[in-house]
């Protein structure tokens, strides 16, 4: 092996971080000076110094993606009470409408029973309301991307997605608190960078949707 290697990726890491939380970002990049290039969005394309004391890159990368992790994982529980609201409201417009048509139904039969101009218009007019409440129901599934899915794939998906990045980042944590082989590690933050590329594709949408319930920073 040579004196130097492949760059362990974390631009994904380092891309979703800065679409949740710039600020934090940017005390990475106060806080370890020696991946400024790294810390930046886009694809770095460099080598790491094996001969840095203690594999001093790795750990901080690991710190880094670690942070991107555990702050993605914050984000997605934020969102999931948010879609939740969005899936009750949802729900009880369905409801009313549903009681909507079996009302507009029953004026119905008895406009045709009775033959009276009033019951059919009254008629029209609760099935016209029962049609409004589908349509709000609708708006409140739908994300602004439809091929993305509709909320109630959305709410699986930001539980799931919160649970691998806790995940990993207590992976990540007990593999450098306990020094284990380096080449483990990497593998960990390389996994990290891939899961926050999956996240990138979707994640980011969601916060998009709901900027008053996830504006409260994270502790």
């Amino acid at each position: 092996m040579g004196n130097e290697q492949a760059a362990l990726a974390i631009n994904e890491a380092v891309f979703l971080l800065a679409q949740m939380a710039p600020e934090k970002l940017k005390a990475f990049q106060s806080r370890y000076p020696a991946l400024a290039g790294e810390l930046q969005q886009g694809i770095f394309a460099g080598t790491e110094d094996e001969q840095k004391p203690a594999n001093s890159f790795l750990i901080q990368k690991a710190e880094v993606v670690t942070g991107v992790l555990e702050e993605a994982s914050s984000q997605a529980e934020k969102a999931m009470s948010a879609v939740a609201a969005d899936i009750k409201r949802a729900r009880m417009r369905r409801l009313a409408s549903q009681v909507l048509v079996l009302i507009g139904s029953s004026s119905l039969l008895g406009a045709v029973a009775l033959d009276g101009k009033t019951a059919t218009v009254v008629s029209a007019v609760i099935t016209l309301l029962a049609a409004l409440g589908n349509l709000m129901a609708e708006h409140y599934e739908k994300l602004l991307n439809p091929q993305s899915g509709n909320i109630y794939e959305v709410f699986q998906r930001l539980g799931e997605g919160a649970y691998k990045a806790r995940r990993l980042a207590a992976e990540i944590q007990l593999a450098a608190r306990h020094q284990e082989d380096a080449t483990v590690l990497r593998q960990l933050v390389g996994n990290a960078n891939e899961l926050c590329e999956q996240l990138n594709g979707w994640l980011i949408q969601v916060i998009n949707r709901y900027p008053a319930t996830l504006a409260a920073p994270s502790r």
